[in-house]
């Protein structure tokens, strides 16, 4: 099992999550934000998980939308280590 990310590794997969998002123009797509131990400097490397909250506006997407937004998850995937929730 690879080691837990540290505090600052973890926010550098986020950025890199993050700029994917901007970059894939999600429709009504309007911030990202990181919840919980990491952001309140709490966070144990092995032990907490990375919570992310989505803000979306507008009306509700159509299935094209959702395919999209299922594609980038799919892609994001591979780039979070194992182990990492």
């Amino acid at each position: 099992m690879p080691d837990p990310l540290s505090e600052s590794e973890v926010w550098t997969l986020l950025e890199r999550v993050a700029e994917r998002v901007q970059k894939a123009n999600l429709p009504g797509f309007k911030a990202l934000f990181v919840i919980g131990s990491l952001p309140g400097s709490y966070y144990k490397a092995g032990q907490s998980d990375v919570d992310l909250l989505a803000l979306l506006a507008g009306s509700r997407p159509d299935v094209s939308d959702y395919r999209k937004q299922a594609e980038l998850l799919e892609s994001l995937l591979g780039e979070i280590p194992k182990g990492l929730e």
